[in-house]
């Protein structure tokens, strides 16, 4: 063998590297002199990735040194090009020659990509030929990129790298029809999805190591989803892409109820590696922003639907600001679980059991909200109380609240909300089970801790209880026919260590009733042993100086029972439509008493400006009053009308009331009908108030849109005479002219 001429043998041995483990098989025989090389099928596998060389490089053109790569994982080629912002997952497939590399070289290449996965995220086969070109010493490559559809829905139509060039050597052009974009998460941050598609071209300039790119995309139904906020949103537009942006200037976004929201905005990077963001969007119409259950964050949760407008902005932490006005279709429910124990004035002793489940965590980390909330009559709230003080308060109101949640998991409210009208779901360890109805002017209000509000609640219970066992004996007759009684209920101070104070009223019964209810109720202590006595048994305790009839102790069972039943059955026709609220009511009659059935409803029709509230039934004499068998209706019927939506607050008003007996009138009918016309108005100065009654006999454009002070309204009124004097020249000036 001459001094320029050696060989040698790879026998089969192992080598190591960042892409694994390599085994060589069998023996492969290398031989170099002044004029070539020849390879003799050098072959390494790594499990089931193989790369093989065979041929020979020489002077002479017509020979080649071919090479291929089946199986290569790309996990690899994210260590071997130092990819640590992107992690590449996929099979390449390689398979092609070299010529000529003695003078300029010549190469040629067939490759596929199998299952290419960018971040996580899945981005389908790509097919691409490269070949080198001489002249302009380059690799040429072209290509597409298909899904398991095999259809193309992106291509390479140039990409050209330069070798020789120290920046710079990247020249790409990549067209997209109707691409899917499920591929732009692996560079989107955690809790932001994007699908749909999109067309358009990317222009790639710069080098590997800090790729730079430029162009315009058109958005077709493209959809982003906000995970901790889990609402989604579809927006068609043109997306700029700059080589450290992209740009959504003025793109419309609509909820998935079709409202529809500007935005603008802006996504940051720094070599794809450090990400910010900056969002904002208007909406004037009710938009969607909040769409959780509990399992998803247990702070808050329910639906939200707002006008206003949200920011967004992130820079290692996610900022999340929305100022809005809450709008119809907003149900947001607070749970606000307590752990104190609570003793009704040594009445009756409530404890609170610690839950040995596993509570939920819901991660923040990261994450500030601040949410500016004007809260008002069209937003439905939910306060979910422990068991100790209630289980669930449900009212629509006014007011503004604030609250932030930051990356520390914080949780602060401040504001007011007054309640218009709302229910207070009254349970006591599955014994009592009342739906209270909250009075309007109550409030709540937060000073930061939202487990230390402040109460000032008053709800009360209506039912239909006689007042036999409560009266002297001597007027006890008189007053055997069912009466209304309110049980009223009076939270106020902390949240969860409430000052609970009990009354109970009866409207519409007599002075005589009333005085004797006062002195019966004197003491907290029995007042507490009525209430609990008319919310568990329907009815009143009977006084201590009389005797209880035995068939009174008999019938408590009976009431108790009939009293469960009624509630399941209400709380199951209530889940049979959202558009009604329904409810049944059975109670069995006594000595005094008549047996009852009575169903109940509530509904709101013609877009909320008809308003329908019923309660019928029958009530039937029973064997053990000794009545005739008779039986009558129960038929108490109340419809409102608003006469100027949505305002609302010129109503026509109609009812039918059943009466309550009364001995002393002897011909006393059974109902009271009535209809009426009524007008509620806010004003703050006798001005104001007059503008605005006038305002109700003004028609089209004449309103007086300036109620608020004096000088508004002389402005009012006198741009009015201007334009009335400008008619009447006018009229003047067309009589003028016209013919004789």
């Amino acid at each position: 063998m001459s001094s320029s001429q050696f060989e040698f043998d790879v026998h089969p041995s192992q080598v190591f590297s960042s892409a694994g483990m390599w085994h060589i098989d069998r023996d492969a025989h290398v031989r170099v002199d002044s004029t070539s090389i020849h390879l003799d099928k050098i072959i390494a596998k790594n499990e089931d990735q193989l790369i093989k060389l065979d041929g020979i490089i020489s002077e002479i053109p017509e020979d080649k040194m071919n090479f291929e790569i089946a199986g290569f994982n790309l996990n690899s080629i994210s260590a071997l090009v130092n990819l640590d912002a992107m992690q590449l997952d996929g099979s390449l497939f390689l398979d092609g020659y070299a010529s000529n590399l003695y003078d300029d070289g010549y190469f040629s290449a067939y490759s596929l990509v199998e299952d290419l996965s960018i971040n996580g995220y899945y981005a389908g086969n790509i097919e691409t030929s490269t070949s080198w070109n001489t002249n302009e010493q380059r690799m040429e490559l072209v290509g597409e990129l298909t899904r398991s559809n095999d259809i193309s829905d992106f291509a390479i139509s140039r990409g050209h790298y330069y070798v020789n060039r120290p920046d710079n050597n990247l020249d790409f052009q990549f067209d997209f029809k109707n691409t899917d974009l499920t591929f732009v998460n692996a560079f989107m941050p955690d809790g932001v999805v994007v699908e749909g598609n999109t067309k358009g071209a990317i222009y790639l300039k710069g080098e590997l190591s800090s790729p730079q790119f430029k162009g315009n995309l058109f958005l077709n139904e493209t959809a982003v989803q906000m995970e901790m906020l889990n609402v989604k949103y579809t927006a068609n537009g043109q997306v700029l892409i700059e080589p450290d942006m992209v740009l959504l200037n003025g793109i419309p976004m609509l909820d998935k109820y079709g409202s529809e929201a500007l935005v603008v905005g802006s996504v940051f990077h720094q070599n794809f590696e450090k990400y910010s963001y900056d969002f904002f969007a208007t909406f004037d119409e009710p938009f969607q922003v909040l769409n959780t259950n509990y399992n998803m964050n247990p702070l808050y949760y329910g639906d939200a639907f707002v006008s206003g407008d949200l920011s967004m902005n992130y820079e290692d932490i996610l900022d999340i600001t929305i100022n809005a006005k809450t709008e119809k279709g907003t149900n947001i429910t607070l749970p606000l679980y307590g752990s104190e124990d609570v003793v009704l004035k040594e009445f009756v002793t409530f404890v609170n059991n610690e839950i040995s489940e596993e509570e939920y965590k819901v991660d923040l980390e990261g994450i500030n909200l601040n949410l500016s909330m004007d809260l008002t009559n069209e937003a439905e709230f939910q306060l979910v109380f422990d068991e100790v003080v209630g289980d669930a308060m449900r009212a629509n109101g006014i007011g503004h609240i604030d609250m932030y949640i930051d990356k520390f998991y914080d949780f602060s409210m401040f504001g007011n909300y007054e309640v218009s009208e709302g229910s207070y779901l009254f349970t006591l360890k599955d014994f009592i089970n009342k739906k209270f109805q909250v009075k309007p002017g109550s409030s709540i209000s937060w000073y930061g801790d939202p487990y230390s509000a402040d109460l000032d609640i008053k709800a009360y219970y209506p039912l239909k209880a006689s007042l036999y066992d409560i009266m002297p004996i001597n007027d006890r007759e008189g007053y055997k026919q069912k009466a209304d009684i309110e049980c009223i209920m009076h939270l106020t101070q902390n949240l969860f260590n409430p000052n609970i104070g009990f009354d109970i009223s009866i409207p519409r019964s007599d002075e005589n009733a009333k005085s004797v209810l006062r002195n019966l109720v004197s003491t907290e202590q029995e007042m507490n042993k009525q209430v609990f006595s008319l919310l568990i048994l329907n009815k009143f305790l009977p006084r201590s100086d009389v005797e209880e009839p035995e068939g009174d102790r008999l019938g408590f069972v009976e009431t108790t029972t009939s009293e469960v039943l009624s509630n399941q059955l209400s709380n199951m026709i209530s889940n049979f439509s959202d558009d009604f609220d329904l409810g049944f009511n059975y109670r069995p009659g006594d000595e005094i008493t008549n047996d009852e059935v009575a169903v109940a409803m509530s509904t709101q029709l013609f877009n909320d400006k008809l308003t329908v509230k019923t309660n019928v039934g029958v009530s039937h004499d029973n064997e053990s009053s000794g009545g005739n068998n008779n039986s009558s209706l129960i038929g108490d019927v109340d419809v409102e009308y608003k006469l100027n939506p949505p305002e609302g607050n010129l109503r026509v008003h109609a009812f039918n009331e059943s009466n309550e007996y009364d001995i002393a009138k002897v011909d006393q009918s059974n109902y009271t009908q009535g209809v009426g016309l009524f007008y509620q108005e806010s004003f703050d100065n006798a001005g104001e108030l007059f503008c605005k009654l006038a305002n109700l006999f003004r028609f089209g454009g004449n309103n007086c849109t300036e109620c608020q002070d004096k000088e508004s309204r002389e402005k009012w009124k006198a741009a009015k005479k201007a334009k009335s004097a400008a008619k009447k020249s006018k009229e003047i000036e067309i009589e003028n002219s016209s013919p004789d």
